[in-house]
């Protein structure tokens, strides 16, 4: 079990609700965790805690509080003695931020591993230094080389009239340094590594379009991209010299291999 009522004090916070949370209560609402695990193709297994994740847990925890008390006890808790039912207003609540958290959860968010975006730029071949996650540039170490800071925007839904899909959009920074004075020859070295992040993403959409199996099957999380292309490229405007950076936005489609359709496109 990842959550265990005993310890579940320091996360309840919830005036009204909290002092009705029971193990059931607990107990069913990672079994909910689980449910969405499976939907976006994640075994409960590798399903770990994490901050998000531990606000999606509550949320269920207080919807199977509300589902079990609403309209059981009308007017306990207004002033007036009036019959709302405060726990039917909550339980909209939580439903509400339920489907705001799950829209928003990734398989890489349950295992804690997004490794396999970093992988793809990695294997390229090209002297990077990819890092995962926003990052304030004058903190990461930048030199000549380069840095790529590859960073989760927002999780979208697809078009499911055939099979599950998901947009993802994702923030891929490229950064390099350069002192300089002449600041073309910072423009330069710019332009260079921005050559290379784009061949990477070309090579990337075209693998993807040729259904190689090795650059567009997640294998840890078991989806596939169908589709990824930029929408938006924009400069730094020089905010940061000596250090200069580009960033890109990705939308990336993906479906997922473990439904019962077994196996995407192929």
């Amino acid at each position: 079990m990842l959550y265990n009522f005993e310890d579940m004090a320091d996360l309840l916070g919830d005036e009204l609700l909290t002092q009705e949370v029971t193990e059931t209560a607990v107990s069913k609402a990672e079994q909910w965790l689980y449910v969405l695990a499976d939907r976006l193709g994640v075994s409960k297994d590798k399903v770990i805690r994490s901050f998000t994740i531990d606000e999606l847990v509550l949320a269920y925890i207080y919807r199977e509080v509300c589902v079990n008390k609403s309209y059981a006890l009308p007017g306990s808790y207004t002033s007036n003695g009036s019959t709302d039912d405060f726990y039917s207003k909550k339980l909209e609540y939580y439903e509400a931020r339920i489907k705001l958290l799950e829209s928003r959860i990734t398989p890489e968010q349950l295992t804690g591993n997004p490794t396999e975006y970093k992988d793809i730029i990695v294997s390229s071949g090209y002297d990077f230094n990819v890092i995962l996650g926003a990052m304030r540039p004058q903190a990461a170490k930048i030199d000549s080389h380069g840095v790529i800071m590859v960073i989760r925007g927002e999780t979208m839904p697809g078009d499911n009239s055939v099979q599950s899909e998901m947009q993802q959009e994702l923030f891929v920074e490229v950064w390099g340094r350069n002192d300089d004075p002449d600041l073309s020859v910072g423009y330069e070295l710019i332009a260079n590594l921005e050559t290379k992040l784009e061949k990477i993403m070309t090579k990337l959409r075209d693998d993807c379009g040729c259904l190689n199996p090795n650059m567009c099957i997640l294998q840890d999380s078991g989806y596939q991209i169908i589709d990824i292309k930029c929408t938006s490229k924009v400069g730094d405007h020089d905010s940061v010299r000596p250090l200069i950076g580009t960033q890109y936005r990705f939308v990336a489609r993906l479906i997922n291999l473990n439904e019962e359709t077994n196996g995407g496109i192929y």
